[in-house]
């Protein structure tokens, strides 16, 4: 009878052994899929600082539909104009039509 307690005691313990072992398990895989996250934010948000650090262009607004920058199509009058700007030093825009 002594024998079978003790084999229960030992089975508890060895159980308890096993539980407590998956319990960190599970707490270090949490650690670490957290600090794989945290590791990536930061290196997205220090990405970003950096090219906002780099960028020296200033934020320029559009002429005025008045201005003499801008084409102005359609009727003074009309409810609605149509102002057609072109920005020379825009890689799109001083691209030449090949025939």
């Amino acid at each position: 009878m002594a024998s079978a307690s003790s084999r229960e005691a030992r089975a508890e313990r060895a159980a308890a052994a096993l539980e407590e072992r998956r319990r960190a398990e599970r707490r270090r895989s949490a650690l670490m899929i957290g600090g794989v996250v945290l590791a990536l934010l930061l290196i997205v948000v220090a990405g970003f600082l950096v090219t906002r650090a780099r960028d020296t262009s200033q934020q320029v607004a559009a002429p005025a539909a008045g201005s003499g920058y801008g084409v102005a199509l359609g009727d003074a009058s009309a409810p609605k104009t149509v102002v057609i700007y072109e920005d020379f030093l825009c890689p799109y825009c001083g691209q030449r039509k090949s025939s």
